[in-house]
């Protein structure tokens, strides 16, 4: 895979500087490679922008991963009810959590997951989303091969 600019450390820092707030309460460890970090951050900033310091104080970021070569977050905000005077407030935020999600699963569709570059979903044996520089690094490390 290609080589990267900063640590595991770093990594994590980058996440917890953009996004204090919501990651409050801890950040899984990373299931996805590196070059979706990008995509992964921007959610991360949507979702922090659009909840107020209660709901963020209850957001806890289950899983960050891929799966079938598609970008996949788990979260949930613990002990959320609606509120009494304004019901319908849960409801649109969540359904604006979901449109955020489903944004950033789409994006992920095409971008590759080793650099962050535009990318194609393709599938041989395992699927991932890569450019073209990157699939023959892809396939070499899938067929157990040196790179």
């Amino acid at each position: 895979m290609p080589e990267f600019q900063y640590t595991d450390d770093q990594r994590r820092s980058r996440y917890l500087e953009r996004c204090p707030r919501i990651l409050q309460n801890g950040l899984p460890p990373f299931e996805f490679a590196r070059g979706w970090d990008d995509l992964a951050i921007e959610l991360l900033v949507g979702i922090d922008n659009l909840l107020n310091d209660a709901d963020a104080g209850a957001f806890e970021l289950q899983q960050l991963k891929e799966k079938f070569g598609v970008f996949v977050v788990h979260f949930w905000l613990r002990g959320q009810r609606p509120h009494p005077l304004w019901p319908g407030s849960r409801l649109r935020r969540d359904q604006a959590l979901r449109a955020l999600v489903s944004t950033a699963r789409e994006k992920s569709k095409r971008t590759c997951m080793a650099c962050g570059t535009p990318g194609l979903l393709r599938e041989s044996g395992w699927m991932r989303v890569s450019c073209d520089q990157c699939e023959p690094r892809w396939g070499k490390a899938l067929r157990g091969e040196p790179e």
